[in-house]
């Protein structure tokens, strides 16, 4: 590659590059929904890359025949619609300007079947960490840590499940609900107990939502004791199951009823038969196990190309006519942003965001950059909901554009 040619990178400072060769296959962000994984991308012809925005989005029902609509921003035009999700070697999907669309890391929705029954499978199961990995001190029957839907049924689908943390704590846990197996009526509400661990929904780590959580217990069994703690028998049955409600220290009445009866009419987001290890010794006050879902691609996900890639490498740089700060995109924006300027000359550039009373929350660019168009991809997952104003600062012109971040 000639000295003329080059890739705009970034993270929170554009960098420019010169590999030897463009990157041939990557992930697209994800900035919208909450699919786990993304779709990704394989370029497959260099020369016909043009260096625009794309957008693909996904239609369709959530347990139906999805397909993808692809987007070119740059143009504002439609280019396909109907595209079937690609399997991981992109088989039948067409040539998009130089790249095609993979499946990537993200899953399909293996979960359901046309008529929106949960279909099992190991790629739908939740995936579940120990703080302390090397002395795990509790399995799971037949390996049941599923989603609640999977476990006693629940009115959640896989696609509205959130990433749970437990903590446990025997002096400063919160209160379980109880239920009893093998009473008349079988699993009947027992009442509500103190137990030793503390549940959260970590969607957003730094505002945690403690989660209201219920366990289930064998009568006869030697554990029905009114409390949640793991045995080493699967006859005791111990069942932990962790609701999408807010943890309140008076139940709702909607919980005090045979949890077989109810349960899907409940918001149960996970359920787990746990049974304690053979050797590793139980939990210390603070250990945390975290359940991320594996959530498959919706309609509710969208995807566009980051920066950094399906640039027309081969191409001479344009020298713009004047500083520009273009529209960041998506806006509004839940994940990440694209943000575009061009230089007029080489010099100083500063490109910061800042909240409505006028204070910095972050700062993109503070360095020298060559006269050209420039991008660069802001990850917003730290801001709060609400309006923020982009400033860009180069040639001594100001120029400003407004970003909204949802959440």
């Amino acid at each position: 590659m000639s000295a003329q040619h080059c890739l705009w990178r970034d993270t929170l400072v554009i960098d420019v590059v010169e590999p030897d060769e463009p990157p041939m296959e990557g992930l697209l962000a994800h900035v919208e929904g909450k699919a786990s994984g993304s779709l990704g991308y394989v370029v497959s012809d260099h020369s016909a890359l043009t260096g625009h925005a794309y957008r693909v989005t996904v239609e369709g029902e959530d347990h139906a025949t999805k397909t993808l609509r692809v987007e070119d921003v740059t143009l504002g035009t439609t280019l396909y619609s109907g595209l079937p999700v690609p399997d991981r070697w992109a088989h039948d999907m067409p040539d998009i300007d130089g790249w095609r669309i993979r499946l990537g890391t993200a899953i399909d929705s293996i979960g359901y079947n046309a008529q929106g029954e949960r279909v099992l499978g190991f790629e739908g199961r939740a995936v579940g960490t120990f703080s302390e990995p090397a002395r795990a001190w509790m399995n799971f029957y037949n390996g049941y840590l599923l989603s609640g839907e999977d476990f006693l049924g629940s009115a959640i689908k896989m696609y509205d499940l959130v990433p749970v943390r437990l903590v446990f704590d025997r002096s400063n846990g919160q209160k379980g609900l109880a239920w009893l197996r093998g009473t008349s009526p079988n699993y009947a509400y027992q009442g509500y107990f103190d137990i030793p661990l503390r549940a959260y929904d970590i969607s957003d780590p730094g505002q945690p939502r403690q989660l209201m959580v219920g366990f289930v217990e064998q009568l006869g069994s030697g554990a029905d004791d009114n409390t949640w703690m793991p045995t080493y028998r699967p006859g005791d049955r111990e069942y932990l199951l962790i609701f999408n409600d807010d943890y309140s220290e008076t139940p709702a009445e909607k919980f005090k009823e045979p949890i077989m009866q109810i349960a899907e009419e409940l918001d149960g987001l996970y359920g787990i038969w746990p049974l304690l290890h053979d050797t590793n010794p139980l939990f210390e006050d603070g250990d945390t196990f975290t359940i991320e879902p594996r959530i498959p691609i919706s309609n509710r996900d969208v995807y566009i190309t980051p920066p950094d890639i399906l640039m027309d490498v081969h191409a001479a740089p344009v020298r713009p006519d004047a500083v520009t700060l273009h529209a960041p995109y998506p806006n509004p924006a839940r994940e990440r942003s694209v943000v575009t300027f061009d230089t007029r000359a080489a010099g100083p550039v500063s490109l910061t965001v800042h909240d409505m009373l006028g204070r910095r929350v972050a700062t993109l660019v503070d360095r020298h950059l060559d006269a050209g168009t420039h991008r660069t991809n802001f990850d917003i997952t730290r801001l709060r909901s609400g309006t923020y104003r982009l400033l860009l600062v180069s040639s001594a012109q100001r120029h400003t554009r407004t970003l909204t971040v949802l959440r």
